[in-house]
């Protein structure tokens, strides 16, 4: 009887959602998964009195305090009612579980004449959730009421890249709550991501408009939607917070407030934490890869490239010099964009002393890669692939080892990749390539 009782929620509950809701790749209809008849995972916090919603199928455990009165277990039954032959009948149908107390309470109190008496939910169940709006699988979810948003969110395939992370509405509870995902991670705010007891849908709008941008020292540097109530200590949290080497009391604010004050922001402003003048941290430089010693080691005004490698001890015999590059760390430029400086020994004219003699700068890192012994070929050639690296040979050398251009090539430039610089340099066929490079030949522009 019990199965059959499923099978028909089940069914009931597929008819609902209809036929092509929530596709994904091969357009596979979406799965609603049947309700679990073992007993669901315990809360992992207290209950929410005021939100949860008592729905078809939750116990109702009532417990007389001081009494010598057994507990009595009452069901709701498929019409959101307690039918008892001794508490009577109630209508708790979208009633909270305190509005189910105030009428249970009442009644047991005429019945019974003690005052003590408490009523709450007995465990965790099933419920159909119905998702909406900018995620990867919109539909009818089973889950339990245990489970927060950010869960269910996660079952429908997650919030599209256009989807709003801080005004997630859930409703079909007493109240609408707003979900507010980033306060959730970021703040350890679980009440912005609150338990599906509370409501029947969840609906993820397209992202804000009004977002700002906090870049600099902090630990994730990201584009952020303003809610109201937002301050600068809000805003600099929900990008990680500050980093051990910013300095929160020189944080710049660019953009169109205008305002001058450190908690008003516009749409498109942007937050800048700048670094700690002469923090500890600048005066190192870090030396990895293919060096006796690697570590982290002190710097010294004038400090080259060449006195780096040999303070870690010199070069392995496996290390790829002509490929060693210099990182410097990320900065700002007055409108607050990062700016990424790379120094690859590749880059520079002669040989390699020119690149030992290269001056280094506080928090400066030196990357010595090893050879790998190829060049890979890509593109319009006719057997792309990896080649045998061969000293002072051109980028023209390895083409033909990959059986030559095919018709559709642009034989007059080719571009060389430097997989550790990630730089990409436009040149004729003929130009050197050294080991580990990547010749790539492209399509001529008129067949494009």
């Amino acid at each position: 009887m019990r199965h059959s009782a499923i099978l028909l929620s089940a069914m009931l509950l597929l008819a609902s959602v209809g036929p092509g809701v929530a596709q994904e790749g091969a357009q596979e209809p979406l799965v609603i998964m049947m309700p679990s008849e073992t007993e669901g995972p315990p809360f992992s916090r207290p209950i929410n009195p005021d939100l949860y919603i008592v729905r078809p199928g939750d116990e109702l455990q009532v417990t007389f305090v001081e009494s010598q009165l057994l507990s009595m277990t009452l069901a709701v039954n498929p019409e959101g009612m307690i039918v008892d032959r001794t508490v009577g009948i109630h209508d708790l149908s979208n009633k909270t579980l305190t509005q189910a107390r105030q009428i249970l309470g009442e009644a047991l109190r005429l019945l019974y004449n003690i005052p003590g008496i408490t009523v709450g939910i007995t465990k965790s169940r099933s419920v159909a959730i119905n998702v909406t709006g900018a995620v990867a699988q919109p539909g009818t979810y089973d889950v339990y009421t245990n489970r927060r948003v950010s869960e269910v969110l996660e079952m429908a395939g997650g919030i599209t890249k256009e989807g709003s992370s801080r005004w997630i509405l859930f409703t079909g509870g007493p109240n609408a709550v707003k979900v507010d995902l980033d306060r959730a991670v970021y703040l350890g705010d679980l009440d912005s991501d609150p338990c599906v007891y509370a409501g029947q849908t969840i609906h993820v709008p397209n992202k804000s408009e009004n977002t700002v941008n906090v870049v600099g020292e902090v630990r994730d540097p990201r584009e952020i939607e303003l809610v109201p109530g937002d301050d600068l200590a809000t805003l600099l949290d929900l990008a990680g917070g500050v980093r051990r080497r910013g300095d929160s009391t020189a944080v710049r604010i660019i953009g169109g407030s205008g305002s001058g004050s450190r908690d008003s922001f516009r749409s498109g402003d942007i937050i800048s934490v700048p670094p700690v003048a002469d923090h500890p941290d600048d005066l190192v430089v870090s030396v990895f890869g293919a060096v006796q010693e690697p570590g982290i080691y002190s710097f010294q005004r004038g400090m080259t490239v060449g006195d780096a490698v040999q303070g870690a001890g010199g070069l392995l015999q496996d290390a790829n010099a002509s490929f060693s590059t210099v990182f410097r760390r990320p900065r700002l430029d007055p409108e607050g964009r990062f700016t990424y400086d790379r120094y690859p020994a590749s880059d520079l004219p002669g040989t390699g002393e020119a690149f030992a003699s290269f001056e280094l700068e506080p928090a400066d890192s030196l990357f010595v890669p090893v050879r790998v012994g190829f060049v890979m070929v890509m593109g319009e050639v006719l057997n792309p692939g990896n080649y045998p690296f061969s000293e002072g040979r051109s980028a023209l050398y390895y083409i033909q080892m990959a059986g030559g251009f095919l018709p559709t090539a642009n034989k007059e430039e080719i571009y060389v990749f430097n997989p550790i610089s990630k730089i990409t340099t436009e040149s004729s066929p003929g130009v050197v390539v050294r080991d580990g490079s990547h010749v790539k030949v492209y399509i001529r522009e008129e067949l494009k």
